[in-house]
């Protein structure tokens, strides 16, 4: 029974937990006000985001349409410190079309990035204050295919495929904060819809569905289409956090992820840890500084829940090993003749 306890312990202690890998972050943590985003360019390819796709003249500054605070966080995922609000404006024309656009798109530099199973991972809330016209068609979290967006119109958010199909949708509704994780599978051509509101766990709401998948580059703020040729010239704004790429589901603390299958040996409910800056790979846990100078989260063999069940199988053979043990001792002759 002792050796069974050390070898019960030592198994424990020695399985490290596992943890989703986000391979890319965009929760705005490493921006200390949005003048930081203002440094980038295509020259200069500084911070999460790329930051260019924006209305009015040339040179006009990102911070001049999106703020940072951390009243525009979503507080369930506490690893962020601050969220974004994004507006459109009279002043959103995008390169003289009828359509505002005011967009960040993460800073990735390969597109290897997008192969297996990938999540999507973000919070968006409406601006009480400045909501968005209910009679405008509205592009909020989309791919540059669009082969499946987040969109808003009527009042509703809806989740819509390639060729306009829409699985779902909901009110949007004020200060009310929606989670989503869209699962992309690569491979299988698929995308899955997990969302909840509040600190509520995600859920899937629209199961594996065949879509057009490719590579292209994912967009986070509001691209506004016009109504008949025209556009309302007041501000309307969204607030965006807990912007994530990870390889696997992840929940806000404390809770879980309900109706999926998971997108590898992870699983589902994996544990994220707070990205960690860095400027060189030996700053890091991993051993990997990525891009956007944040560490790779440091990959180990699942913790809790085989732990548990190690402890289970374990305990079970102790049992079975006592009840055994006391045939042997007070009544041998009802044993097996290969036990006596």
């Amino acid at each position: 029974m002792v050796m069974i306890g050390m070898m019960m312990v030592w198994m424990m202690v020695t399985i490290d937990t596992v943890r989703a890998a986000t391979l890319w972050s965009g929760n705005f943590n490493s921006y200390a006000s949005a003048t930081d985003m203002d440094k980038w360019s295509f020259s200069n390819r500084v911070g999460e985001y790329q930051a260019y796709i924006c209305g009015g003249a040339a040179g006009t500054q990102i911070s001049s349409w999106l703020t940072l605070s951390p009243s525009y966080a979503n507080m369930a995922d506490t690893t962020v410190k601050q969220g974004a609000r994004i507006e459109i404006t009279g002043n959103s024309v995008w390169h003289s079309q009828k359509m505002l656009r005011t967009e960040i798109i993460p800073q990735i530099a390969s597109n290897s990035i997008f192969t297996g199973t990938r999540y999507f991972q973000f919070s968006m809330k409406q601006d009480s204050v400045n909501p968005l016209n209910n009679q405008y068609s509205h592009q909020l979290v989309f791919w540059e295919s669009h082969f499946a967006d987040i969109q808003f119109e009527g009042g509703n958010l809806k989740f819509v495929l390639s060729g306009g199909q829409t699985p779902w949708s909901a009110p949007f509704g004020n200060n009310l904060w929606h989670n989503f994780a869209i699962q992309v599978d690569y491979n299988a051509k698929q995308v899955t819809l997990y969302h909840s509101t509040g600190t509520a766990q995600l859920a899937v709401v629209v199961p594996a569905t065949a879509a057009n998948v490719d590579t292209a580059e994912w967009h986070v703020g509001i691209l506004r289409l016009p109504l008949n040729d025209q556009q309302d010239a007041a501000e309307t704004a969204v607030y965006y956090s807990g912007v994530y790429i990870n390889d696997a589901i992840v929940p806000f603390s404390g809770a879980s992820v309900t109706g999926g299958t998971g997108g590898g040996s992870e699983g589902d409910n994996a544990v994220k840890d707070a990205p960690i800056p860095c400027s060189v790979d030996s700053d890091c846990p991993s051993g990997i500084c990525k891009i956007e100078k944040i560490c790779m989260a440091k990959q180990g063999i699942t913790g809790g829940g085989v732990a548990a069940i190690i402890f289970a199988l374990l305990f079970a053979v102790a049992v079975v090993g006592l009840i055994l043990g006391y045939f042997a001792l007070k009544k041998p002759e009802s044993l097996p003749s290969f036990m006596r």
